[in-house]
């Protein structure tokens, strides 16, 4: 028999062990993933949401409905988490989980639209029984192995998905137009997995919540510490948002720019270019300040800052992750010295308010002409065209002033002869009412309900002029709700009603 060299020997049994090795290690990869899979799917919900939104084109009337289907989780206190999105505009909501074949109504607790997360619940207690809630984990890492799960498109069953963390950084959140903490995961999603767990060592490492379109395998969800800054946000019974500091800051990669500031090699930071009235800025910072650091965590010149695992992202996070009404301590450099700024945290408006999910729009008739406040989805129904004014105040993001709080436009004109030669100015501005500037809708309507006498004078932005005949005006109206099948009054002015989210 041919012995082996005792040096050759001990290499294969090293190779053999290590083969071994690998074999064990993966058995228990397998063992640990089954394991997570039990627990998770039980847990793991789909929900059916039957829509209703407002037309904004024809603010008096809904859309069609729709049927939309997203996934939850169900974590402690007989909550599901799931999306925003998923229960935006929703009529009727049922939820189903794997080992029960009834589905069950559900309704809203709690949503925060601006970090697209809700919590719902359902009233009949069965739902829950025998089910183990999910927990909140930490922040995830890059290249940390993950699995999403959820209720995809192509079956009535709960999938799950494997991938790893690619990429931790702020990003726009679709449903909001905010941008925010993503993690960018490379797990397959698909339609129907939003609202779906993301799991990662046991724990919800985020919420599945949109995909990047003609990429394969590139999903975002909303990372954990934005999940727990939501339920935090939740504990009093009222959501206030999320914060913003409300100054528009630059990057400061230019030496000359440093040099110019007196910034000098050793201190980096973003540059302060304005600040929005009226935010939590507003009064402590100013033009030409230097950010030097948020609550200690130092400002590259690139506006970011380090996040525990190495990974960096806008430092707008370490805002963004508080609760409003919360402090935050900025490191500034401002004419020639270190110095520190303490900010209370609060959110503020701008003249294109965020989206709100009203159950009806706001609007006025009068004389045939409609009238709307500008929000978030009266721009997004215009699609191809955003008149020059309008389209400034949205993408600039123009902030609210002592003087004008929202912006009204002429969306429509209901053809009468009481508005003939008005068709044109539709999407102009309104500017003052009796030669009172308007602040908002509602001083608008105001307005125009106290105005007296028997003309109307409304000037636009464009320092047109229109002259409505009060009489003539309000017998026209009576004319066209019937024409048009408009129900009720010419305008709904239960604010409250009209604009609070659910």
């Amino acid at each position: 028999m041919q012995r082996i060299p005792a040096s050759r020997a001990f290499t294969y049994a090293l190779v053999i062990a290590c083969l071994g090795g690998v074999v064990v290690t993966s058995w228990i990869r397998q063992v640990i993933a089954r394991a997570e899979t039990e627990q998770v799917i039980p847990a793991t919900v789909q929900i059916t949401t039957v829509t209703a939104a407002p037309d904004y084109a024809k603010p008096w009337q809904l859309e069609a409905t729709k049927t939309i289907s997203g996934s939850g989780a169900i974590i402690g206190g007989h909550r599901i988490l799931t999306n925003a999105h998923n229960v935006a505009w929703a009529a009727s909501i049922e939820v189903r989980r794997p080992g029960l074949q009834k589905k069950f109504s559900a309704h809203v607790v709690h949503v925060d639209h601006s970090c697209d997360l809700a919590l719902l619940t359902v009233d009949d207690s069965a739902f829950f029984q025998g089910v183990a809630p999910l927990e909140i984990g930490e922040m995830p890492r890059i290249e940390s192995p993950v699995a999403a799960y959820g209720y995809p498109i192509g079956g009535e069953t709960a999938s799950a998905t494997s991938g790893i963390v690619s990429r931790l950084e702020e990003d726009t959140y679709v449903h909001s137009q905010r941008d925010l903490l993503v993690v960018q995961i490379d797990a397959a999603l698909n339609p129907g997995n939003s609202g779906g767990p993301v799991i990662g060592d046991g724990k919800i490492v985020a919420i599945a919540m949109q995909v990047l379109e003609d990429a394969e395998n590139v999903g975002y969800g909303i990372p954990a510490p934005m999940i727990a800054r939501f339920l935090v946000d939740a504990e009093d019974g009222e959501i206030a948002g999320v914060p913003r500091m409300g100054a528009y800051c630059l990057p400061m990669e230019n030496d000359a720019l440093r040099r110019y500031l007196g910034l000098g090699e050793g201190r980096t930071g973003s540059i302060v270019a304005d600040v929005g009235y009226g935010s939590s800025a507003w009064g402590n910072l100013q033009r030409d300040d230097v950010i030097l650091a948020v609550d200690g965590l130092p400002v590259a010149n690139d506006c970011t800052i380090q996040l525990a695992g190495g990974a960096r992202t806008d430092f707008s996070y370490a805002i963004e992750r508080k609760q409003i009404g919360e402090s935050v301590v900025l490191r500034i450099w401002r004419s020639g010295r270190e110095q520190n700024v303490s900010l209370v945290l609060k959110d503020y408006r701008t003249l294109v308010s965020e989206p709100s999910y009203p159950r009806r729009c706001r609007y006025r008739i009068e004389g045939g002409i409609v009238f709307q406040p500008v929000d978030q989805h009266l721009a997004e129904s215009l699609e191809d065209y955003i008149p020059p004014a309008v389209y400034k105040a949205v993408v600039l993001e123009e902030t609210q002033s002592p003087e004008r709080g929202e912006l009204v436009v002429i969306t429509s004109v209901l053809p009468h002869a009481v508005n003939r030669g008005y068709e044109d100015w539709v999407w102009d501005i309104v500017e003052s009412v009796q030669g009172v500037p308007v602040r908002d809708f509602d001083h608008f309507n105001q307005l125009l309900d106290e105005a007296d006498g028997q003309w109307i004078n409304i000037t636009l932005d464009d320092a047109s002029r229109l002259v409505i005949d009060r009489g003539a005006a309000r017998a026209a109206d009576e004319e066209l709700l019937v024409s048009f099948g408009i129900p009720g009054d010419r305008w709904p002015m239960s604010s409250e009603g009209l604009v609070a989210a659910r």
